[in-house]
């Protein structure tokens, strides 16, 4: 059997006594007509009919399938927005639409005259003059893409709905979560997000003269954390490649004998810090030396 999942991220969805394995199995056993259980029929007459693009037949398996509502895909969404996770920290705007136009400031420096796209505040005496402004703004288009996992299974496992719910909470959560933040740092916005290494606001920080290559010392960090929008630095995380932690932990700052710039965990469940920033460690933050081992965004951005 193939089973077709696609996670529409517009929210957290709200838990059901129906699971999202009984739902898969009663599909199957619609498709074959081989009679659902009730909950099927009365949870389908609430959510739209999907039909391929190969076909319009929704009782052949190879044609069709149903689409699956927010309230069955609850665990395995937020496992992927799992808390202190890279997807977490992204501002989210829920939408029906398949694609939506998001109006923005068009600031593009912290100027006089440039701030907020155009409006300029004054300090002004009694009877002093001002000069009109106003903010401009501009549009963004977003639209909207599927991330979907197809997996097949077995009569068998379908039969067992206990261990195939563990199986869909567990593994097609685990890479829809890698999918999302693979996109989130690398996306080349393509048929997916485009990511922080092929943004336009990426900075790219140089090397100091005469550093080794493959390493990191505290002028590096210090330089990013200075180059980063100052409204942007209380959110701002650090994104790391694990290759890169033994380096970042050894560094003092300023001096050998300085204060450690690094400051691990000192309780369950929270992050350690780098210049007082979480540092989140990601398989998707690029190889020691390559650009994207170290990352410093405010991903509410």
């Amino acid at each position: 059997m193939n089973a077709i999942f696609t996670m529409k991220s517009n929210g957290l969805a709200e838990k059901t006594a129906y699971s999202l394995g009984e739902y898969v199995r009663d599909s199957y056993l619609h498709m074959h007509n081989r009679g659902p259980s009730p909950q099927f029929e009365a949870y389908r007459r609430r959510i739209e009919v999907v039909a391929a693009a190969s076909g319009l037949s929704e009782s052949v398996p190879s044609d069709g399938g149903f689409l699956t509502g927010a309230d069955l895909m609850g665990d395995i969404i937020a496992r992927v927005w799992r808390p202190g996770s890279i997807a977490s920290r992204c501002t989210r705007i829920p939408t029906t639409q398949l694609s939506i136009d998001v109006s923005m400031l068009d600031e593009k420096s912290r100027i006089d005259g440039s701030r907020a796209g155009g409006l300029l505040g004054y300090w002004s005496g009694e009877a002093s003059t001002i000069g009109a402004t106003h903010p401009t703004f501009r549009s963004v288009g977003l639209t909207m893409k599927k991330l979907t996992a197809l997996l097949e299974t077995t009569n068998e496992t379908l039969d067992d709905i206990a261990s195939f719910n563990a199986l869909l909470d567990v593994f097609v959560a685990s890479e829809f979560a890698y999918l999302l933040e693979d996109s989130i740092i690398r996306g080349s916005g393509t048929d997916r997000p485009l990511g922080l290494l092929n943004s336009p606001c990426r900075i790219i920080q140089a090397k100091e003269s005469g550093q080794a290559d493959d390493t990191i010392n505290w002028l590096n960090l210090a330089n990013m954390m200075q180059r980063m929008w100052t409204g942007g630095l209380s959110s701002a995380v650090w994104i790391v490649n694990q290759d890169a932690l033994p380096q970042l932990r050894a560094i003092t700052r300023g001096t050998a004998t300085g204060p450690a710039a690094y400051a691990p965990s000192t309780a369950e469940g929270e992050p350690d810090r780098l210049l007082g920033r979480p540092v989140i460690v990601s398989e998707s933050a690029s190889a020691l030396g390559d650009e994207g081992d170290v990352i410093l965004a405010d991903l509410s951005q």
